[in-house]
Formats: structure tokens, C-alpha cells, sequence
């Protein structure tokens, strides 16, 4: 990690105020990559697997046929589909305190997205956020194994950024509004039709221009077919 950050030598800079908490990766990637994970140690991935199977098709929502191990390439819209899932789907099998606490994160992540939230509700984010930490313990609890690393060893500290900025998003939400006006979700989606479809549509020489070039006739399509409608 870094021992000497930048701004240490700067008193009047509240750095958890300048870089801004995000759902898509503060939330979502962080359950996905961690909570997630720690479960799918302790239960075991086909155990796992067939709980989500197991589930009944409910229209409009997700349905893992395939279980969610397999998953090479997730996205926000995939975590918050297994997040729906997950908490029915270790009742029973995780222990008490690792369901208290997946309950506790994900009561926390709905009520951090709300677009309209007052500052009562505020301090239900602490409340959860204390619940979690009052439970997390069983994640490192050597014969159950939950938060490893590649070595195959328990981690047993929780020294993890993403889980540390949750103290944070109740002065964040108060001093800049609530979670979804700086969220990466907008960026990212452009990134999808701005970059990647435009990327597809090249012949993979020259990507930049033709990328550009591809979001400039794009642009001026729009700009007629609004004058058309205009007219």
C-alpha cells in the first residue's frame, strides 16, 4: 500500500471528501469480488451453483440456469442480479453470523442508491454498517476459510479500502447529495455505445480516427433526424 500518501503533509484536506464514494465499485464490485467470494469459499461453488438453479423463473428478473460460478465477465447489472439471490440462497447453509452480516451489507448497499434520502436515514447506514463489522469476523475463521487468498490461507485482517469508504458515504451523501449524482455507472454505460460499439464497427487499423470519425456521422444522423422532427 502507499505509507506516504500525497496530501498527508496537507492539514486542511478531508481526502474522503475529494474522492468521491461510487456504487458501481464501492458497492457493487466490492460484494461481488469479496462477500461473494467469501461465501462461495465456505459453501462451496457447487453448492452454491445449484441454490441458484434451484430458483424459480420470475419474470422480469435474472434466472442463473447455469449457476454463477461460471461467470467469466460480470457487469453492475450482473451483481445486482446475484444480490437479489444471494441471501435466500445461504439461509441455512452459512452460518448465523455471515447471513447477519450479508444482510446488513445489502440493506446497506439499497439504502445508499436511494435518489432521495433523509438525513434520518443517514444514520440507518451506520447502523448497518455496524452490524457487518459486529459479524465479519466468521469470514476469517480459520476452519471455515471464508476470505482467503491465492495461497489458500486465511486473510486475517480486513484491511480492504472499499469496506473502510463505507464509513464515509453518510458525510459524502450530505455534503455533495445522494449517491447516484456521482456514480461511474453513467460513464460506464457511455463507455459501452461511445467506445466499444464505435471500436466494433472499425476495421481494427487506425481505431482512434475511425472511432472518432464513426461518433462524428453519428452525431450528425441525430442532429438531421432532429431537424426533420423539428420541421
Amino acid at each position: 500500500g502507499v505509507e506516504h500518501p500525497w496530501w498527508m503533509h496537507f492539514p486542511h484536506i478531508d481526502i474522503c471528501r475529494i474522492l468521491c464514494n461510487d456504487n458501481l465499485h464501492g458497492l457493487h464490485k466490492a460484494f461481488h469480488d469479496h462477500t461473494m467470494e467469501w461465501h462461495t469459499n465456505m459453501i462451496g461453488a457447487a453448492e452454491l451453483d445449484r441454490r441458484f438453479q434451484c430458483i424459480p423463473r420470475t419474470t422480469p428478473y435474472c434466472c442463473f440456469d447455469g449457476g454463477i460460478s461460471k461467470i467469466s465477465q460480470w457487469s453492475g447489472k450482473d451483481a445486482r442480479n446475484v444480490e437479489r439471490y444471494l441471501l435466500p440462497a445461504i439461509a441455512g447453509i452459512s452460518p448465523p453470523e455471515a447471513v447477519r452480516a450479508t444482510r446488513a451489507e445489502l440493506d446497506f448497499i439499497y439504502t445508499a442508491q436511494w435518489r432521495s434520502i433523509e438525513v434520518e436515514a443517514l444514520s440507518q447506514l451506520t447502523e448497518y454498517n455496524e452490524i457487518w463489522h459486529n459479524n465479519k469476523a466468521i469470514f476469517i475463521d480459520p476452519e471455515l476459510g471464508g476470505r482467503r487468498g491465492s495461497d489458500g490461507n486465511v486473510i486475517p485482517h480486513f484491511n480492504i479500502p472499499k469496506y473502510h469508504a463505507r464509513h464515509h458515504f453518510p458525510d459524502n451523501i450530505l455534503y455533495l447529495g445522494t449517491m447516484d449524482n456521482y456514480s461511474a455507472e453513467v460513464s460506464e454505460r457511455y463507455h459501452i455505445e461511445y467506445i466499444k460499439d464505435a471500436y466494433a464497427a472499425t476495421n481494427r487499423k487506425d481505431v482512434h480516427v475511425q472511432i472518432i470519425r464513426c461518433l462524428n456521422r453519428h452525431e450528425k444522423v441525430f442532429h438531421y433526424d432532429s431537424y426533420q422532427t423539428w420541421v
